[in-house]
C-alpha cells in the first residue's frame, strides 16, 4: 500500500524535474506501475525462465551463458 507521503513525494519530484504538476491519482498510478516493474525486474529467474532464455540465445546465434562465469 502506498502512503500519502510517498505519493506526495513523487508529485514533488515530478514537479521539480518536469516543471509540471500531476494529480494525486496520476502520481498513484505512476508509483504503482513503477513498483510492479521493479518487482518483476528483481524477482529471481525460475529454472523454466532460464531454460527459455538459453533457447532464445541459441535461436539468435548467441553463445550460451556459462553457469559459473563470475567465479
Amino acid at each position: 500500500m502506498l502512503s500519502e507521503g510517498d505519493i506526495q513525494n513523487l508529485r514533488d519530484l515530478y514537479k521539480k524535474h518536469y516543471k509540471k504538476e500531476i494529480s494525486y491519482e496520476m502520481a498513484s498510478t505512476i508509483y504503482s506501475k513503477f513498483l510492479a516493474l521493479t518487482k518483476e525486474i528483481y524477482s529471481p529467474m525460475t529454472r523454466e525462465g532460464y531454460k527459455k532464455l538459453q533457447e532464445r540465445r541459441k535461436e539468435l546465434g548467441l553463445p550460451p551463458e556459462l553457469e559459473n562465469e563470475n567465479k
